[in-house]
């Protein structure tokens, strides 16, 4: 993470973390990690922990694509076709 993003948590959030598995602690008023930790890896399914700390992270978790076909026009109230359905791949 860069510097300019890696911003101190709020204490209170300390025991939320520590009570989903990471291992924190409050030194001097500042959340603190004990040892490396990982939340996830690649590939694997998440669990509700995981997802709930990589929320609080700003991680998203997912990827949002759509294969855009045709649109219609308010103004005119046209329909514009941009690829025929034959003419469309299917993404594995």
């Amino acid at each position: 993470m860069p510097v300019e993003e890696d911003a101190p948590l709020p204490h209170s959030l300390e025991p939320m973390l520590r009570q989903l598995g990471m291992p924190t602690r409050l030194q001097k008023g500042i959340v603190t990690l004990d040892t490396d930790y990982t939340v996830c890896k690649e590939g694997e399914e998440l669990d509700s922990k995981q997802t709930r700390l990589l929320k609080q992270f700003g991680i998203a978790c997912a990827e949002f694509k759509i294969n855009l076909v045709g649109y219609w026009n308010k103004t005119n109230g046209d329909v514009q076709i941009l690829r025929q359905e034959n003419d469309m791949e299917v993404e594995a």
